[in-house]
């Protein structure tokens, strides 16, 4: 067994999904574009890495087991997985701080 299923630490339904992600069909599937198949890589990374929640790898565990045509696997993923950027998100520590005025330092008219 491939180490990363092996010792992943997400739900019990990553080892399922991961091993259908890298089943034949879908890595030798020609049918896939380049933005397709880095997203399966992302989806395989974050299973891999257990930060998927357990509802969302249910989910598809669940769909995937009635399901064999690669571009329906692909759209599965694509309906359950939100899709993710390649750039880290801007948190709210990141913003300029803001100032806050209290109504009693305002000047009355």
């Amino acid at each position: 067994m491939d180490e990363a299923i092996a010792g992943h630490k997400g739900s019990a339904n990553d080892p399922y999904i991961l091993k259908r992600l890298k089943a034949k069909e879908i890595r030798l599937y020609h049918g896939f574009t380049d933005d397709d198949e880095f997203y399966i890589q992302q989806v395989i990374q974050l299973l891999i890495d257990g930060v998927l929640p357990r509802p969302t790898t249910k989910k598809v565990a669940e769909a995937l087991k009635k399901e064999n045509e690669p571009l329906r696997v692909l759209a599965i993923l694509r309906r359950d997985i939100p899709r993710f950027s390649s750039r880290p998100r801007a948190h709210s520590k990141a913003r300029a701080p803001s100032t806050r005025v209290k109504s009693s330092s305002l000047p009355i008219c």
